[in-house]
Parts: structure tokens; sequence; C-alpha cells
């Protein structure tokens, strides 16, 4: 498994502290698992994520999950710059997290218009949206 860790985008100062393992770096797997390589400074441009979390109705999640293979994926395979996405789901199917990384910040924000849209479709359907945010991939392995 792949282990990711990714911090708020953030200017100034304070920016070296978001990227130590201080609580805004985030690992998407053993939190006890070295983080190794940064894919910022290994001959390319910088890699961004867009987090986006929903509380859901668990009734609803076998529609929600249909509506990401059939109209959610084929859409954002063709955007520009998409390096992967992931829909993550607890066990109780309360909470989904859809986590994108894209090549570049403008890549990003290109496609925010294009996902809004099912952001909106989900929200019609009985979700609540909970959070969009931004980050800068710091490191990867």
């Amino acid at each position: 498994m792949r282990l990711i860790a990714f911090a708020p985008m953030r200017s100034g100062p304070g920016r070296q502290a978001a990227h130590r393992a201080d609580g805004f770096v985030v690992a998407l797997d053993d939190a006890e698992r070295e983080i190794q390589g940064n894919p910022n400074t290994e001959g390319g441009d910088k890699m961004h994520a867009r987090v986006t979390t929903f509380h859901t109705e668990p009734a609803r999640r076998e529609e929600g999950t249909r509506m990401v293979e059939d109209e959610v994926i084929p859409a954002v395979r063709k955007m520009d710059g998409l390096r992967g996405a992931w829909w993550l789901a607890n066990s109780d199917g309360t909470r989904v997290i859809a986590v994108s990384f894209w090549d570049s910040v403008e890549n990003l924000r290109a496609s925010d218009q294009a996902v809004r849209q099912f952001r909106d479709r989900a929200q019609e359907s009985g979700s609540t949206l909970l959070s969009v945010e931004e980050y800068e991939v710091v490191a990867e392995a």
C-alpha cells in the first residue's frame, strides 16, 4: 500500500511547520510507517489534492456508489491533470471521503466547477457536505 502525506496549502513563515507530522500532515496508511520521498522535489510540478467529506445515510450508500461509478469516475478521468482519485466510506456507511490528486493547483481548481455539480447532486439526494479542502502533497512512498 502506498503512503501519501499532504498538508494544507499555505504560504509564508508557517509553511515548514505544515509539512511536519504535527497534525497538519495526514498519512493514509499505518501511522508508524516512515514517509519517504517527495513527489514535489523529484523532477516535477507540485502535486495537489482535494479532500471532500460527506455525511450520508447508510440506506443511500449503494445509490451513491452507483453514481460515483457510473458518472463521477468517467467524468473525472477526462479532466486534465488528474493523477488519481479514491472514494472511501466508513464501515457503517455514514461518512464518505473523496480524495483526488492533481498535477498542479491550476488543474485542481479548473476541475472544481465540474465536480461541484456532483457535490450538489449528492446533497440533493440527502447527503450533507461537511468539507472541501485543498492540500499540497508533501511526501509520497
